[in-house]
């Protein structure tokens, strides 16, 4: 569903994943970015910190953080230019943040 920019429905069944799987970094991750989606900033940011306790060596939560507190202004950081080039140079569009996917 995040894929298909359907973030509040997203939102809502990534809910009830991080409830069946506490444990799971994967799920915290995908919720933060629902909210970031809806610049829902105040949930986002401590479901992207529960990922990172959940995977400590897990780099994506810290940089969708990252993306989170510079939208709220909570910062001045621009993690790895993503926000100031949002294309490549063959003018394809990057995600401005990180799922995890490989």
């Amino acid at each position: 569903m995040l894929f298909d920019k359907k973030f509040p429905e997203a939102a809502q069944l990534l809910e009830q994943a991080v409830r069946i799987d506490p444990g799971g970094a994967y799920g915290y991750n995908a919720l933060g970015i629902a909210y970031l989606e809806q610049a829902q900033y105040d949930k986002a940011i401590p479901a992207f910190r529960d990922a990172f306790r959940r995977a400590q060596h897990w780099s994506y939560p810290l940089h969708n953080e990252a993306l989170a507190l510079v939208e709220t202004r909570r910062t001045t950081v621009r993690p790895f230019g993503f926000i100031s080039r949002p294309f490549d140079s063959r003018g394809v569009q990057l995600l401005p943040y990180n799922l995890g996917l490989v």
